[in-house]
């Protein structure tokens, strides 16, 4: 509440920081993958089935409604 109570009032500059925001990895250079667990690997496979899944389901439909439309 302070702090809406005086907004109109100059604010003092923060000071500097003394740490950067940001993710926070064991290694910034190594590869990703041996970071990944294996629930992480399970969930990106599950990910890309159901992609692919779509992806069959979409390409026949689209080819049925093509052979609907000859008839």
């Amino acid at each position: 509440m302070d702090r809406l109570r005086g907004q109109g009032t100059a604010v003092a500059p923060a000071g500097r920081l003394s740490r950067e925001a940001g993710p926070v990895a064991d290694s910034d250079n190594g590869p990703v993958a041996p970071r990944i667990s294996s629930e992480g690997w399970w969930t990106i496979a599950a990910g890309a089935m159901v992609l692919l899944v779509a992806s069959e389901t979409t390409r026949l439909g689209a080819r049925r409604a093509k052979h609907r439309r000859r008839a």
